[in-house]
């Protein structure tokens, strides 16, 4: 990312992602990476196919799960607390304020990139536990779009009918 003749937002989010990098293990390129392919680093786009929107198109039940269980290592123990099982798999939040709350917060460079860490470093996790060996940035981003089980299937897949 390019920070030396657009501004204040790339700086903002150049500095996101670096302090996300550096609390969450994730490379720094990876984060950047992964922002421009989802969003072009725009945190407000949002998808119009799917629930999908910030910097790194996190879809609602995604963020939900996430800010339910890395929340709090983050100072966001209040709002994960909100956040309940709805019993169908899923996740809900009761109160449509503080919903709403909680997905905005996929806009702020910040929790959004620290979040993709965190969810980078648990993908990185169980991916190499289903390889055996560090997965590859486009491995982890696969793991980003189809979640860690949907990409291990998919690398099996590919293994098994490489056509």
């Amino acid at each position: 990312m390019q920070v030396d003749g657009k501004g204040a937002v790339e700086r903002r989010i150049a500095g996101a992602f670096k302090a996300a990098a550096d609390a969450t293990g994730t490379s720094f390129d990876y984060l950047v990476e992964t922002s421009r392919k989802e969003s072009d680093h725009r945190a407000d786009l949002g998808s119009q196919g799917s629930s999908a929107k910030g910097l790194f198109q996190f879809v609602d039940q995604t963020w939900l799960e996430l800010v339910r269980r890395e929340g709090p290592s983050v100072g966001l123990e209040r709002l994960a607390a909100e956040i309940v099982a709805d019993g169908k798999g899923g996740w809900t939040v009761e109160n449509p304020t503080e919903r709403a709350k909680i997905l905005a917060l996929r806009a702020d460079p910040l929790v959004s990139a620290v979040m993709a860490g965190k969810f980078t470093q648990d993908n990185a996790r169980r991916l190499g536990e289903a390889l055996g060996r560090a997965p590859s940035d486009g491995e982890l981003y696969a793991a980003h779009v189809l979640g860690a089980a949907g990409a291990t299937r998919l690398f099996r897949l590919a293994a098994n009918e490489p056509t």
